[in-house]
């Protein structure tokens, strides 16, 4: 008996633990430039700029509606041809929340670029190149299929 005491007895303590309430001060963050792109094959190319959030922020539809970015240029280049994306938006029907991205407009009659893979056993490379100007800084990047392909 006083050892099935002491069994349970132990038992209980494994499971029992103290508590404590620890609250932690962060300093605020930085926003940063969030870049959220592709470009597939046969289609245009879509980007999303937006600023990032801080960890602990409350995300409803007018908080995430502050944090994207307008008014960025953004040029799409793919060695022969150079075309400049245009701001658009669509409406969630859900939450109401306008999303705001940068892609070609099917009305627009500027040159436009669809992505493209490489032909099979060429030598040349199917590649991309973006540049990005917002909030007074510059950003390059680089894409081609044989990254993807692998």
């Amino acid at each position: 008996m006083i050892r099935y005491f002491f069994y349970v007895f132990g038992i209980s303590l494994l499971f029992s633990s103290c508590e404590k309430d620890i609250n932690i001060q962060l300093n605020p963050s930085t926003t940063d430039l969030v870049v959220d792109g592709s470009i597939e094959n046969d289609k245009y190319p879509v980007v999303v700029l937006s600023r990032s959030l801080e960890y602990f922020n409350t995300i409803d539809p007018a908080t995430l509606a502050k944090h994207f970015v307008h008014g960025a240029q953004l040029k799409i280049t793919n060695d022969t041809v150079t075309a400049y994306l245009k701001e658009d938006s669509v409406i969630n029907d859900s939450s109401g929340l306008v999303v705001y991205f940068y892609t070609f407009k099917p009305s627009d009659t500027t040159t436009k670029i669809k992505g493209q893979l490489s032909v099979p056993g060429s030598q040349q490379v199917a590649q991309h190149r973006a540049e990005l100007r917002a909030s007074g800084n510059r950003f390059v990047g680089l894409a081609n299929d044989r990254d993807v392909r692998k």
